[in-house]
Parts: C-alpha cells; sequence; structure tokens
C-alpha cells in the first residue's frame, strides 16, 4: 500500500511541475519536436558560497528563497524554468536537448520576470548577461537575501528518467565586509561605519571567462565598464563587542592606480573619550601594503582595527579623500579557493600554506610550511592528534615532538609567527607503514586546525624537478 501511495504522490508532483512549467510564460520550442520534458533535479551546496569552513554566514548569506534556472545553448538564450524545492533538493523539468549550459540565478525572481532582454534567441553574452545588472548599492546595505548564481556546462536532459544534475555551488554576486575593533575601549571606542565611492551596478551572473569551475570561484572583477561610481557614504551604525553589526555589501570593482575613487572603508569612533571623529579605511593587500584590492564577488573582507595614535578627521567625507589612516589595522581577504588552508573566529585567523607536509626517508629531513595568524602565540597549543608515535614532550612552548616527528614554530625579528618546522626523527618504517604518518592540531580557544605529516620512502637524490609528490624543493 505504502508503495502505490509514493507512486501516486510522484505522478502528483510531476502533474505539478509540467503545469509550473507551462505557467512560465516563455515559449519553448522542444528539441525534439514532439513537446517532450525531462524530470530535473539538483541539489545545492548546504552552505551557498561560504567563506570558509569555519563560517557559515549569516542567514542572509546562504538563504535560498527563490531559484530560477536560464537554459542557453552555443549562447543562445533559450528559456526560463521555476525550479521548486522539495525536502532535499530542487526540481524542474526541461527540454529534451544536449549540450546545454544551466544558469541558476537565487532570490531574484522579480528582476528576471521583469528583464525585457530576456527573450528566446537572443545572445546570452551579449544581450542577456549584461541586462543582469543590479544597481541599487543602497539596498545592499538593507540586503534581507543576497543574490546568488551557479552555474552548470555541457547538461545533457533525457527522456523518461529523474535527469540529476548534482551538487550546485551557489556563489553570492555581491562581497561582504566586517568590521573589528580590537584596540583597547578606553583608547579607541568602535561607533559607526560608512563605506565610500562603492558602484552603483554590477554583474549578477557570472561571465564564463572570469568564472573557474573547477574551483567554483570567480577569478577577477567584473562590473560593467561604465560603471559610476556612488560617491555618498553608506552607513551602519549598529555595534555590538566592537564590531559593527549591521551587515556591509560590496558589488564588484576594479582598484584605478591613479584615483581615490576606489571603495573606501571610512570607521568613526571615539578616541581617548572625546568626540567623533573619523579614519579612512583603504582595501589594501596583507602582503603588498601599496596594492589596493580588487573587490570581488564572494570574498569576505576583515578589516581589524589594532593601534589608534591619535583623533580622526571631523567629518566622514573629509576622510574619505584623506590619505591618513591615523591607525593600523589588518585587512585580510577570505576566498573560497583557500578554505581548506584557513580557519577564522571573528577577527582571529589562522592561515597556512598548505595543510599537508611531506618529509623524506632519512632521518633528520625536514619541511617548512608558512603559517600568519594575528592570535598571540601565546594562546596557540600545538599538540599530535594521537599517541601512536609515542608520548608528546615539549622543548618550550612553541616546541614540541613525539619518538617520530619534531614540530617547531618559527617566528620573525619582531615575534610574528612566521612558519612551522617539521623534522623526521627516524627513518622511514618500512615494517609499520602507519608510523610514518602524524596529525599535528593547533587551537586557540574554538579554533582548531590540523595539518596531516607524511614521511614517504623516498630520498632527495631521487626526486627531479619536484616529481609528482609536493615536497618542498631543496629541503632534506
Amino acid at each position: 500500500m505504502t508503495g502505490i501511495l509514493r507512486h501516486i504522490s510522484w505522478l502528483i508532483g510531476i502533474m505539478l511541475f509540467i503545469t509550473i512549467s507551462c505557467n512560465d510564460n516563455e515559449k519553448v520550442q522542444p528539441a525534439d519536436g514532439e513537446g517532450t520534458e525531462g524530470e530535473v533535479e539538483f541539489l545545492l551546496t548546504s552552505s551557498p558560497g561560504t567563506y570558509s569552513t569555519t563560517d557559515p554566514g549569516t542567514l542572509a548569506e546562504r538563504t535560498v528563497s527563490e531559484l530560477d534556472v536560464l537554459v542557453v545553448k552555443d549562447d543562445i538564450f533559450q528559456y526560463r524554468r521555476q525550479a521548486i524545492q522539495s525536502v532535499t533538493s530542487f526540481r524542474t523539468t526541461l527540454v529534451i536537448d544536449e549540450g546545454l549550459t544551466l544558469y541558476f540565478i537565487a532570490n531574484q525572481r522579480t528582476l528576471l520576470e521583469n528583464s525585457t532582454e530576456l527573450v528566446e534567441g537572443k545572445s546570452w553574452e551579449n544581450d542577456i548577461r549584461p541586462s543582469l545588472i543590479l544597481q541599487d548599492p543602497t539596498g545592499l546595505i538593507n540586503a534581507q537575501l543576497l543574490p546568488m548564481w551557479g552555474i552548470k556546462s555541457n547538461v545533457t536532459i533525457e527522456k523518461d528518467i529523474i535527469n540529476q544534475i548534482g551538487n550546485i555551488n551557489m556563489l553570492r554576486a555581491v562581497a561582504s565586509v566586517d568590521v573589528y575593533n580590537t584596540e583597547e575601549t578606553d583608547v579607541f571606542t568602535l561607533q559607526e561605519a560608512y563605506l565610500y565611492f562603492v558602484p552603483d551596478k554590477g554583474y549578477l551572473a557570472p561571465s564564463a571567462i572570469l568564472y573557474d569551475t573547477d574551483k567554483e570561484d570567480v577569478l577577477a572583477p567584473e562590473s560593467p565598464s561604465d560603471m559610476q561610481n556612488y560617491a555618498t557614504g553608506l552607513r551602519a551604525n549598529k555595534v555590538e563587542n566592537q564590531a559593527i553589526a549591521h551587515q556591509l555589501y560590496l558589488y564588484e570593482n576594479d582598484a584605478p592606480a591613479s584615483s581615490r575613487r576606489y571603495s573606501r572603508l571610512v570607521v568613526g569612533g571615539s578616541y581617548n573619550g572625546g568626540e567623533t571623529t573619523y579614519y579612512p579605511v583603504d582595501f589594501l593587500d596583507d602582503v603588498d601594503l601599496y596594492k589596493i584590492l580588487q573587490i570581488t564577488r564572494n570574498y569576505k573582507y576583515q578589516v581589524v582595527i589594532g593601534h589608534v595614535y591619535s583623533p580622526g578627521y571631523p567629518d566622514p567625507d573629509t576622510a574619505s579623500e584623506a590619505s591618513d589612516s591615523r591607525m593600523d589595522l589588518d585587512v585580510i581577504d577570505w576566498n573560497m579557493e583557500y578554505e581548506n588552508e584557513l580557519v577564522f573566529d571573528g577577527p582571529h585567523y589562522i592561515s597556512l600554506q598548505r595543510k599537508q607536509v611531506y618529509l623524506y626517508k632519512p632521518a633528520g629531513s625536514y619541511s617548512t610550511l608558512t603559517m600568519t595568524t594575528n592570535i598571540d602565540p601565546a594562546e596557540l597549543v600545538m599538540e599530535f592528534g594521537s599517541d601512536k608515535n609515542g608520548p608528546m614532550s615539549q622543548d618550550g612552548q612553541y616546541h614540541i615532538r613525539n619518538d617520530r616527528f619534531d614540530v617547531e614554530m618559527l617566528f620573525d625579528q619582531n615575534g610574528k609567527v612566521e612558519g612551522l618546522r617539521f623534522t623526521a626523527l627516524q627513518e622511514y618504517n618500512t615494517t609499520d607503514i602507519q608510523s610514518n604518518l602524524d596529525i599535528l592540531v593547533i587551537s586557540s580557544n574554538r579554533m582548531k586546525l590540523e595539518i596531516k605529516i607524511e614521511q614517504i620512502n623516498e630520498s632527495p637524490t631521487q626526486w627531479i624537478d619536484g616529481g609528482n609528490i609536493p615536497v618542498d624543493v631543496g629541503e632534506e
């Protein structure tokens, strides 16, 4: 009886999707001329476009309320379909065809329905995509749900089956900005923030040229060439625990080399208990401090205020044009490409060159990994993942070892963490292969990062031009 009910339910579902498809207001010419369509099911990643493995984002940054599928073939737009959400997936029906590119647009149905360019037979790249432009930077300050998109290429829709497209990674069409104050509040109290010179429009859908399907990542900003800057500051004045609680979002934009008309942040606060003054903040590369970052969709830009030297400028407009920030700060740009090499908790982060290290088979072989963090080293705890290689012992606070591996935290001349050095204490073990593996765990409060250590049965002289195992070149 249960099987019959399930079958009836499934037939009702198919009828519902066909009804919805027929009411979609687009005239569709089936590929085989018979009006045949196939049932399509696809999943979205559980946390669309998260910036790192430890930060799921706000509810507005991960919620998909409406989802539309735009069907394109050979750069020609075919039709649009609404997708219906079930318990675990989304479903719709599409015309039987092959070689399709599917664009998934989330939370933007009104824009799609009002588009005058969304017409069958038009060029996707020249007509449709340029029409999908968001043009309200002020609305981003109060965004309830963020626009997102995903893409799936070379899709075939077949008859008489449920076409399962697989996981669709939805990326946000905007960048996010967080502001934290770590200065002592009796020196500086954060009160508000402004965004200046914000683009007043940005593309909703991706350009295939700038979209890396392997990494599910946008490679560079793609704002329209005729983009204008929104010169009036967009204000957010909700502060909780010395952090801007109101979400700040930006459209993508390049950074002009010869003008200050790139996106800038202005923070307002009280210095030494005085009246509110204002400080300009540039989105500067954390390595090349003279390089203005290109604001790219789905990146998170974390601005962490450190030491504040003096009162700021008298008003936000003056600060937006000023060159001296009068404070120390870090700007960290998080990107999904590096999600496996970093963790962060609020303003605190640990970033690694990679999360796996290889050592050659001789005892004494070593390798180093670059590591950066804004956490006090005294608050970092290093330990091995298990005691399978013997008990852990310490040689000072930042140096641990067991019977097989030695790990030392490295510091630069200013006392900042700059890396980790791993050393093999024994020859490669050919009788107990598992003893050649271990895990280093680095933790601080709620943050935990694991690094896989592996000793390989090879000598340095056996690898020419790096071989095919990523051992640090030149190390023994």
